[in-house]
């Protein structure tokens, strides 16, 4: 489910608050919500382009390829990503130049008391033996969508006899 959030909340944000925007731009940029985690194939996940580098990178890269537009829809893609993975473990922001994950912890108590910390871990890169493709709620949501599809184009696919 953490991809499609990834995509969908900072899309449908940007569409409400930029209804003008150059919205071919930012379908085609909002990818950089998946790309992101691609260094969940390495060991150093949550490192490697959770940071700060990453995203000034790739958004230097798009306005020299593209223009100023993508350049920033991409530096809101990428730090929204960013942003929503700020929870514990948190990121690595400052990654190579400095080996710590920066984190974000929020409570509400019965009380109506809100608690918040910021915190500093260590970062602990994980055993790339194992990677795992696909979460329980990746796989349902994608047998939903087929069921859709399925659904959507049953005439065209009919097996016809």
């Amino acid at each position: 489910m953490e991809p499609i959030i990834h995509y969908l909340i900072p899309i449908i944000f940007l569409l409400i608050v930029f209804p003008n925007i150059n919205k071919k731009t930012a379908f085609s940029l909002a990818i950089l919500t998946w790309v992101i985690d691609l260094d969940f194939l390495t060991s150093a996940h949550r490192a490697l382009t959770h940071n700060l580098l990453f995203m000034i990178v790739i958004s230097a890269v798009l306005f020299f390829l593209i223009n100023k537009e993508a350049m920033y829809i991409s530096f809101y893609f990428i730090g929204s990503h960013l942003i929503l993975d700020s929870a514990y473990p948190g990121n690595a922001l400052f990654y190579p130049f400095y080996d710590k994950a920066f984190y974000i912890t929020t409570k509400i108590t019965s009380k109506f008391i809100f608690n918040f910390k910021v915190g500093i871990v260590d970062l602990v890169l994980k055993d790339p033996g194992t990677s795992y493709f696909f979460t329980t709620q990746a796989f349902l949501f994608l047998v939903l969508l087929i069921i859709l599809l399925i659904v959507k184009y049953r005439e065209s696919i009919r097996i016809k006899s």
